[in-house]
C-alpha cells in the first residue's frame, strides 16, 4: 500500500483551515465548517516531529455525521418538528462518535504496545 505523498514540509506550511486544531474547534463550534474542509480537502496534524493527514477513516466516519447532520437540518426546516427524530439522530451520531474516539483511542494503546509485547514473546 503506498503512502501519499504529503505536499508540506513543516506542520508551519500547512494553511490554518487545514490544520488539526482549526478542525476540531469548527467540529465542536459549527459542523458543517469541519465537515467541508475534511470532505474537501486533506487534515494535517504533527506526529513525531512528522506532517500526517487524517486517513480514511476519519472521512468516512465525517461523511456519516454529515448525512445524519443534513436529515436534522432538513427535519427541521421542512418540519413538522419531531423531537423523537431529532433524539434518535442524536443517538446515532453521537454513538457513531464515541465508537470511533474508541477506536481510534485502542489503535493508538495497540501500536505503541506492540513493540513491548513483542520484546516479552521472547
Amino acid at each position: 500500500m503506498a503512502t501519499k505523498a504529503i505536499p508540506y514540509a513543516t506542520y508551519d506550511e500547512v494553511p490554518y483551515y487545514r490544520q488539526q486544531w482549526f478542525f476540531w474547534l469548527s467540529w465542536f463550534l459549527f459542523a458543517p465548517v469541519a465537515i467541508g474542509v475534511l470532505l474537501t480537502g486533506d487534515v494535517y496534524y504533527q506526529n513525531k516531529g512528522e506532517v500526517r493527514s487524517f486517513g480514511l477513516a476519519n472521512r468516512i466516519v465525517a461523511g456519516v455525521i454529515a448525512v445524519i447532520w443534513f436529515l436534522a437540518a432538513a427535519q427541521e426546516v421542512t418540519g413538522p418538528y419531531h423531537p423523537v427524530f431529532l433524539t434518535i439522530v442524536g443517538y446515532i451520531g453521537g454513538g457513531l462518535l464515541v465508537v470511533y474516539l474508541v477506536v481510534r483511542v485502542v489503535r493508538m494503546a495497540w501500536m505503541r504496545c506492540s513493540p513491548i509485547l513483542v520484546q516479552l514473546r521472547s
